[in-house]
């Protein structure tokens, strides 16, 4: 899944799981309640939204959707329009590219059919997109191919208000509310210098579960809060987590 400013990228066969986040402009305790209006037009202004975008969901602070399908070249103007539970009305507007990468044909010197290709058909990058969700390219440590990462620590958090489970995205700062039941924060897949924080919020007893998954924090499993204002960082090795 990709955070995106005002546009977002891909070649025509691929499909795009995004995320547009709204809580900067949230106010206290204000979430989004549902989404008035998600369109989608070409540059010809005909509605193409049924065939570009798929799937639009919305949680406390975000929607969510598919950017599928798209003519390499075309730009696709995007308006997602929500109300939150307080009435306020608040309007992203996004271009949607789709533009088909060609390479050089080394054989002959020019470009063919047969020297398109995609990121993963690479000899140096990933053979899949599964388990990559949100992760920008970058090079490797190494220095010998490209490889999914997220995008490293800038000391920016987004933050994240939850009072059920939810499985967490790197630098992501988790305030749980808790004081309805025990709430579990699923850790994102490991990956190199991810990271996320957990604070619980509420005075009530039920705890805070921090789980890492198929991962370990600390060599456990997981890890639980207990008490009101309690809290944590998790940071990855690439492998496991650890408690900062």
């Amino acid at each position: 899944m990709v955070l995106i400013p005002d546009r977002c990228y891909k070649q025509p066969g691929e499909r795009e799981y995004l995320q547009i986040d709204f809580s900067p402009r949230l106010g206290n305790n204000e979430t989004i309640a549902t989404i008035e209006q998600c369109k989608c037009y070409d540059s010809d202004n005909n509605d193409v939204t049924s065939d570009i975008i798929e799937d639009p969901v919305c949680d406390e602070t975000s929607v969510k959707f598919w950017f599928k399908n798209g003519t390499s070249g075309s730009r696709y103007n995007l308006t997602v329009r929500v109300v939150t539970d307080k009435g306020t009305v608040l309007e992203e507007d996004l271009l949607l590219i789709v533009e088909e990468i060609i390479y050089n044909d080394q054989d002959s010197g020019g470009v063919s059919e047969n020297s398109k290709k995609t990121f993963l058909q690479l000899a140096d990058t990933p053979s899949s997109y599964s388990g990559y969700a949100s992760k920008f390219v970058c090079v490797k440590a190494g220095e010998d191919g490209l490889t999914f990462s997220d995008v490293p620590p800038s000391g920016g958090w987004i933050l994240k208000r939850v009072s059920s489970n939810y499985t967490a995205f790197t630098n992501e700062f988790v305030l749980v509310d808790s004081s309805l039941g025990i709430v579990t924060i699923t850790l994102p897949s490991p990956v190199a210098n991810a990271r996320v924080a957990v604070k619980k919020v509420d005075s009530s007893v039920n705890n805070v579960v921090v789980n890492a998954g198929t991962a370990n924090i600390d060599g456990n499993s997981t890890f639980v809060l207990e008490t009101q204002y309690e809290s944590y960082e998790f940071y990855c090795d690439g492998t496991n987590w650890y408690i900062l």
